[in-house]
């Protein structure tokens, strides 16, 4: 299922106010590896973790991933997120805990792909997409102490591309979005 025009319009948007941003490894706190909460897609997590081993032999570190894997992903952490209707988001944190201990890793990322089957069935745009993303990562970061979190969105369309999400640039964006589509 191809994105529509609307969220590749939104996706341009969201570079150019940099919310999505080129991934710049040394921002990536991975020595010790890092647990990747992705969904499920079987089409998207090998591309994801050539991804994240090319970032990580970049900086000269091993390919060290932990995987936990739902069809969704991080959109089901939140507890408001539609995709989270029998409460996976507290499974997923305790898998995130579990993975902390038993692997002595302390970085989480989270990743959303767009076009995702799961947040199209929800209804979700690009927008509300990052939105809950980003909801993800606060409720990791508030309930899970000794963490670092980054959130990431990787784009299928044809180029395939992955942007580190900037919380920063979303919360000034979102203040005064600037829009030239109508967004649902």
């Amino acid at each position: 299922m191809p994105l529509s025009e609307i969220d590749v319009r939104l996706i341009r948007e969201l570079r150019n106010s940099s919310v999505l941003q080129d991934v710049a490894d040394d921002r990536l706190q991975q020595a010790n590896g890092v647990i990747l909460v992705v969904c499920g897609d079987g089409d998207e997590i090998p591309e994801l973790l050539e991804f994240v081993k090319l970032r990580l032999n970049s900086q000269g570190l091993p390919a060290r991933t932990h995987l936990i894997a739902l069809n969704g992903g991080a959109l089901r952490i939140p507890r408001n997120s539609p995709v989270n209707s029998w409460n996976e988001g507290e499974m997923v944190l305790q898998e995130i805990r579990d993975a902390m201990v038993l692997k002595g890793i302390r970085t989480v990322n989270i990743y959303a792909h767009a076009p995702c089957g799961k947040a199209r069935v929800a209804g979700f745009s690009i927008i509300r997409v990052v939105e809950v993303l980003l909801d993800a990562g606060e409720r990791i970061r508030r309930e899970i102490r000794d963490c670092n979190v980054a959130s990431f969105l990787h784009i299928d369309r044809g180029d395939r591309r992955t942007y580190y999400v900037s919380e920063k640039a979303w919360c000034a964006w979102h203040q005064n979005p600037v829009l030239t589509v109508p967004v649902t």
